[in-house]
């Protein structure tokens, strides 16, 4: 199991983190960090995106592997709306930004939904991968 959380933590949440931190770094670097620059930028969203994404695919192996469960069903479910919403609120940013050239207050609201989708995601897949953890174990003993 810790191998599994090792490369999930590496690969998909160190990766998609990068786009932030990168993001971060170059706005230090200029001097323009701030706390408004953070709300101008999607990286937020695409972090819980791919947090989803990743997972959805773990959860598809492993439904091939061992059929129909109702507990990866509604896990699967829950990811797939996850993908949707951050889809949907990117979506709003950009249109935010089309439409009135971004208002503050609607950029600090949805990084504030941002970020708790982005913690949520980040909950849940982590609990996929002790699942498939499990469920691979599981079926190596057997």
């Amino acid at each position: 199991m810790a191998a599994r959380l090792i490369r999930w933590y590496t690969f998909t949440v160190a990766f998609a983190l990068l786009p932030l931190i990168t993001t971060l770094a170059l706005r230090y670097m200029q001097g323009s960090l701030t706390v408004r620059a953070l709300e101008d930028s999607p990286e937020v969203l695409f972090f819980a995106l791919m947090v989803c994404a990743t997972a959805l695919g773990d959860i598809h192996e492993l439904r091939s592997a061992i059929g129909t469960d109702n507990l990866l069903y509604a896990i699967f479910s829950i990811l797939l709306l996850g993908v949707c919403a951050s889809g949907i609120l990117y979506g709003s940013l950009v249109w935010d930004k089309i439409t009135t050239g971004g208002t503050a207050d609607f950029q600090r609201r949805l990084l504030a939904v941002s970020i708790g989708l982005a913690i949520v995601f980040l909950a849940l897949g982590t609990t996929v991968q002790v699942f498939v953890s499990r469920i691979e174990g599981g079926r190596r003993a057997a």
